[in-house]
């Protein structure tokens, strides 16, 4: 399961989550992703939709980018885009940052099984 499609369940489950959106390689190398983001709060996340069957990938550092403003996003999108082996019809995510009260792990299991450990900022 993609991690777009996470939160799209999330969303739909009523799983408080940040506004995202996800821009796809034709729309970012097309300049057709600006109505999309417009709607989101700076800074954002730009992360890694991409689910790389090589586990060196997995922790490549420019699979999650932040942009402090309208102006960075084009970089930190490309420098994700560009940690993908193959970009053709593969998208990233583009989420609204918070200011948590909370921190914790999701964890997607088999059959729509979730598990979710959450923990208090203030503890």
């Amino acid at each position: 399961m993609s991690k777009l499609s996470q939160l799209i369940d999330f969303d739909a489950l009523g799983i408080p989550t940040p506004a995202f959106t996800a821009v796809s390689y034709d729309d970012f190398r097309l300049d057709r992703y600006h109505d999309d983001v417009a709607r989101l709060q700076f800074p954002v996340i730009v992360r890694a939709d991409f689910q790389p069957g090589n586990s060196s990938l997995s922790s490549h550092p420019k699979l999650h980018q932040t942009a402090t403003d309208q102006e960075k996003l084009f970089d930190a999108i490309d420098q994700v885009f560009t940690a993908y082996p193959v970009r053709e019809e593969q998208h990233v995510i583009i989420q609204s940052m918070t200011s948590p009260d909370f921190k914790g792990v999701v964890i997607a299991g088999k059959n729509n099984v979730w598990r979710l450990n959450v923990s208090s900022l203030s503890d």
